[in-house]
């Protein structure tokens, strides 16, 4: 995900954007950070701050085997809020098994 693609997407999410070679992405008390390099820029590192689950660093050396873009964009996303989620709602009567866990896959919809 190139520089421009995740400023748009944050900002269609409700983030506040600064940055040139780093961006700052921040919505309320939570701020996102990423670093891109080289001639082509691409994601190198990025941060999450959260007032309530601390902060979590990933970057390119230590983390190869996650997709740095994906993390960050999964950070950016907009999330269901509270009240959305009173909303949620099965579709029909889902199938339980003998120890009364859902068996299969259950619908949801708000």
């Amino acid at each position: 995900m190139d520089k421009e693609e995740l400023i748009t997407f944050a900002g269609d999410a409700g983030w506040a954007v600064t940055g040139h070679r780093w961006l700052r992405f921040t919505k309320g008390d939570t701020r996102v950070e990423v670093w891109y390099a080289g001639d082509k820029p691409r994601m190198v590192s990025a941060a999450l701050h959260s007032p309530t689950s601390g902060t979590r660093r990933i970057n390119i050396v230590r983390d190869r085997a996650t997709s740095i873009a994906d993390t960050v964009r999964s950070w950016l996303s907009p999330s269901i809020s509270a009240v959305d989620r009173l909303w949620l709602r099965p579709i029909g009567a889902p199938e339980t098994g003998d120890n009364g866990q859902v068996v299969g896959n259950v619908a949801l919809f708000a």
